[in-house]
Order: structure tokens, then C-alpha cells, then sequence
């Protein structure tokens, strides 16, 4: 049987690695990486693809969850090491927030296994879509929430907090939404889903193959 290559799906991931931690990197040589210019790729990442096209194809369902949440660990390990600051890496009471919603990408894809070809690739751009609209909503009102009793609060204790939360966060999900929709039209397209399958059948009507991971 003809080993699949995975080279593309690591690179993938050592890029997630790259744009998680390049801002903490520049931070250090007091070069300042404003989220609201274009410039810098914040959040433009292929993470939520990944665990989406892993959730799909990968043999090992187990590897569909260990894949991502190990590039998280290792890029929260890297901004630890660079930065010295335990709460950016592992902010309390957001970091377990982040696995976990990250896991449930990985079960999104999941529920594409039993999908044909045919259509396969709105469904994963509409799964990549509601995911990354749920997590924007549902993480900035959990960084308005944890930090709005702190000594010195990032927003205000009031509906007009929380607008202000999201404003700031708009930059992020703007990166996140290009991202994640690029992304997933890509491993999700006849040339990603061949070079990646065992199979590299592309027939719109079987089932899809399976990537199995050298041991």
C-alpha cells in the first residue's frame, strides 16, 4: 500500500507555529505589530482547517485531536520561553477554552467522514465558518468576563464593555474568517484531498479515503 504525504500538513502546521509566535518574537526587538494593520497575518491560520481536514481523513481518529492541540501546547511552550509571561501563554481560565474549542473542530471534521465528495468541500468551508464565528463570540466574552473584576479591568463592567471587547477582537475574526475559509478550500480541494488520501481517488461519488500515519 502506498504511504500518503503528510509534508504538507506539517508545513501547514510549523506556519501555525511561525504566526503564533512571530508577534511575541518582534515584541522583544520593540517592534510593535498593530492587529488592525494588514501587514502582519494575525490569526491567518491554517489551524481550524487542519483539524477539520483531520477530522476527515485521518485514519487515527485520535490523531485528529493530537495533531492540533499538540502544535497549540508547543506554540503556548514558545510564547512562554520568549516572553517569560505565564498568563500570556496560559492565560487563566481562557487557555483550557482554547483546547477545548479547538477538540470540537477536530469532532466537526469528524462528522465529515461520512460525506461524499461531492460537496464535501461547502460543507467544510460552512463548518470552518460557524466555528470560527462561535469561538470569536464565545472568547471574547470570556476575556470580558475574566477580566472585568481584575485590578485593572481591559473593559469596563457594562454592556458597553463588552461592545468595546468585541470591537478589538473584530481584526482578529476578520483574519481568522480569511484564513480558516482559504485554508480549508485548499486541503479541501481535488488536489488536497489526492495528495493526501491513500487512495488518491477522486471519484465524486465514493467514499473518501483515509491518511494513515507513518509509525
Amino acid at each position: 500500500m502506498p504511504q500518503p504525504k503528510l509534508q504538507f500538513l506539517v508545513c501547514l502546521l510549523v506556519y501555525t507555529l511561525f504566526v503564533r509566535l512571530l508577534p511575541y518574537v518582534l515584541m522583544n526587538c520593540d517592534i510593535k505589530t498593530d492587529p488592525t494593520v494588514l501587514y502582519y497575518p494575525w490569526n491567518f491560520s491554517p489551524l481550524t482547517a487542519v483539524c477539520l481536514f483531520g477530522g476527515a481523513f485521518l485514519a487515527d481518529r485520535r490523531m485528529s485531536f493530537l495533531i492540533p492541540l499538540a502544535t497549540l501546547f508547543i506554540s503556548d511552550l514558545g510564547i512562554l520561553a520568549i516572553t517569560g509571561r505565564m498568563e500570556w501563554a496560559f492565560p487563566t481560565g481562557r487557555w483550557a477554552f482554547t483546547y477545548i474549542s479547538f477538540s470540537l473542530a477536530a469532532a466537526l471534521g469528524l462528522l465529515l467522514r461520512s460525506a461524499k465528495q461531492r460537496g464535501l468541500r461547502i460543507r467544510a468551508v460552512a463548518s470552518g465558518i460557524a466555528f470560527e464565528v462561535a469561538f470569536f463570540a464565545a472568547s471574547n466574552y470570556l476575556v470580558w468576563v475574566t477580566t472585568k473584576s481584575a485590578p485593572e479591568p481591559m473593559y469596563a463592567n457594562s454592556l458597553a464593555g463588552l461592545y468595546e471587547c468585541y470591537l478589538v477582537g473584530l481584526p482578529f475574526f476578520g483574519k481568522s474568517l480569511l484564513g480558516t475559509t482559504a485554508f480549508t478550500l485548499m486541503l479541501f480541494s481535488p488536489l488536497g484531498i489526492r495528495a493526501a488520501t491513500e487512495s488518491g481517488d477522486e471519484s465524486v461519488t465514493g467514499e473518501l479515503a483515509r491518511v494513515r500515519v507513518k509509525q
